[in-house]
């Protein structure tokens, strides 16, 4: 071997070596170093991001969707058709018709199809007035004919509508026949008769009526004079009782004052009162010896003359002796009295004023007593009692004219109806069986119960609105959370089907309409119903308690509770992780509402839910 062989062999020992040496030296390792890389890995957390959404708690039900309302098509009988109508045509199933079509035909006429509240039950014509007359006149305004006013009468601008409406359809309208206008005649001619019955009868009760009121006034009289009588006399004996009445009580206060009467003083009246008893005789005496003397002589001779003057200057004298003395006893009793208390004088004077005053008490009473029974024994007697027989019969006259009249003019409406009925079919009117009214249009056709040729009475078919409904049902500890006007989501992810309702219907009893007893029915309307929805079967889904807004949403797992019982959650901020104390909302579906109180927190942040731990490599 050569000196360069050498040479490079002692190059490669010593890189070897070196090469050894660095790899042991690499593998040994201290108990710090060993038991850092036997630890394990450092957990990873996961991160979710906080969302902005509304939290909702929902009660989950399927249905089958259909059309809404369903409603049987049946023909009220016409007056204007004397026979039974049999069907002609009848339209397709599923056929969608809107107002103013053409439902079916029977025995060649159309029946129509209108929007209207009330169905249809009469026949319409000229005269008819009333709600289906006005809606009636509503449909064909908005059919664009021309009803006039829309007013619930049939009038001559309704009836040229109905021809235009009918015409157009490629129909004609309904008119008279020669037969019937031949029975209106018969009805006018019956009308006018009971017309003029009406006005016989009116004529009567008017005459008997004034008999009556003659009658009545008569009596009226015979029985006012009683009245007036004594009225009278009350009047007069409440005047006199109260006259009475009021001197008795100032004699009574008179009374009530003790009084002191000298014995000259009662002598002085007393012979006052002979004195005045003699001037009375003395007239008395005088006045008969005049008449006395006048009776011996012829009226108007000398002698009579003579007597009379003789006699009537004795008793003028003997009066003026008698009156001296009156006078006397007088002045000599007014001089007494003048020196005396005047007590006793008015004592007296109110006695006497008493005695007067119940006198004429008395005498009125009996003259009004008198003018009673006079007016009584006139009134109540053989004219009073002819008057009350007089008012008896005139009140019988009368009532039987009333009742006359009042059959004379029910024979009358009678008569007229009779010939507005008439007069309804003589112009173009609307069959009853012709047209029907249906809550709203347009219409299906969802059921065909009649056939071709049959009799158009009874189900003829069904039809139903252009609304879908979706039947369903609850189960009973669910049934309490669904109201009337909740809103539904509708949705079929294999059909590709979604949309919106609300609940329109929640039956108050389980085992209702055809569902089991353990089951609540309830239906929904749909707001849009889209393609293919109507026979399939859907998901319902009702919200029943919701966060009312989008609220801050993280996964339930994101929570934690502290000592305290706080609810927090744990952030993560450019790998930093940071606790936030949150309030707690509504969870549903596996997600929480929460606020927070203790830091920040946004839509968008990333919260902890968990933690991943790092596979750890095998040795």
């Amino acid at each position: 071997m050569n000196r360069n062989s050498l040479a490079g062999l002692a190059v490669v020992l010593v890189v070897v070596s070196s090469t050894l040496g660095w790899v042991g030296a690499s593998r040994i390792q201290s108990p710090q170093e060993m038991a850092a890389t036997t630890a394990a890995p450092a957990a990873s957390p996961i991160l979710v991001s906080v969302e902005e959404k509304v939290i909702s708690t929902d009660v989950v039900a399927r249905g089958t969707a259909r059309y809404g309302d369903p409603l049987q098509m049946t023909l009220p009988p016409s007056a204007l058709k004397p026979s039974q109508s049999s069907v002609t045509t009848l339209p397709l199933l599923n056929a969608e018709l809107a107002e103013g079509d053409v439902l079916m035909t029977t025995s060649g006429r159309p029946v129509f199809v209108l929007t209207g509240a009330r169905p249809t039950f009469r026949d319409m014509g000229p005269g008819s007035r009333g709600d289906d007359v006005r809606q009636l006149e509503s449909a064909l305004k908005r059919l664009g004919f021309k009803p006039g006013k829309v007013d619930g009468r049939y009038d001559a601008k309704t009836q040229a509508a109905v021809a235009a409406w009918y015409r157009a359809s490629g129909f004609t309208p309904m008119k008279a026949t020669d037969a019937q206008v031949a029975a209106i005649r018969a009805l006018e001619a019956g009308a006018s008769a009971s017309q003029i019955d009406v006005l016989n009868a009116k004529d009567t009760k008017a005459v008997a009526n004034a008999g009556y009121v003659a009658a009545t006034e008569n009596r009226v009289a015979t029985t006012a004079a009683v009245a007036r009588a004594r009225a009278m006399a009350d009047a007069d004996n409440g005047v006199a009782a109260e006259k009475v009445a009021s001197l008795q009580g100032a004699l009574d206060d008179l009374l009530m004052v003790p009084t002191a009467i000298t014995a000259e003083l009662l002598s002085a009246e007393s012979a006052l009162a002979t004195a005045q008893a003699q001037q009375t005789s003395t007239r008395l005496a005088g006045t008969q010896s005049v008449f006395t003397a006048q009776s011996a002589f012829a009226p108007g001779t000398w002698g009579w003359n003579t007597a009379h003057a003789t006699a009537q200057a004795a008793a003028t004298a003997a009066d003026l002796a008698a009156g001296n003395n009156v006078s006397d006893k007088q002045a000599l009793l007014e001089k007494l009295r003048a020196g005396a208390s005047g007590l006793p004088s008015a004592i007296r004077t109110a006695r006497s004023a008493l005695a007067v005053a119940a006198a004429s008490a008395t005498a009125i009473q009996r003259t009004g007593e008198t003018a009673v029974a006079t007016a009584q024994a006139s009134g109540l007697g053989s004219s009073g009692r002819s008057a009350k027989a007089a008012v008896n019969a005139a009140t019988k006259i009368r009532n039987n004219a009333l009742a006359a009249l009042s059959v004379a003019q029910e024979r009358a409406r009678l008569a007229s109806g009779d010939l507005d009925a008439a007069n309804r079919r003589t112009g173009i009117s609307v069959p009853s069986d012709e047209v029907i009214f249906v809550a709203s249009a347009p219409v299906r056709v969802s059921e065909m119960t009649a056939k071709v040729g049959d009799a158009a009475h009874g189900p003829l078919l069904t039809v139903t609105n252009s609304a879908v409904t979706i039947d369903s049902a609850l189960p009973l500890e669910e049934a309490p959370l669904v109201t009337v006007g909740m809103t539904v989501a509708v949705d079929e992810p294999n059909l590709g089907l979604s949309t919106t309702g609300t609940v329109s219907r929640v039956a108050t009893s389980p085992g209702t309409d055809l569902v089991d007893g353990f089951h609540v029915y309830f239906s929904v309307d749909v707001d849009e119903a889209p393609p293919g929805l109507v026979g399939s079967s859907v998901r319902l889904t009702i919200p029943i308690e919701s966060s009312g807004g989008a609220v801050l949403t993280v996964p339930v797992s994101a929570l934690s509770m502290t000592v305290d019982g706080a609810s927090r959650i744990q952030k993560s901020t450019a790998g930093v992780l940071t606790f936030v104390t949150v309030e707690p909302g509504l969870a549903a579906k596996g997600f929480v509402g929460v606020t927070p109180v203790g830091g920040a927190l946004a839509a968008g942040d990333l919260v902890v839910v968990g933690f991943e731990s790092a596979v750890v490599p095998s040795a």
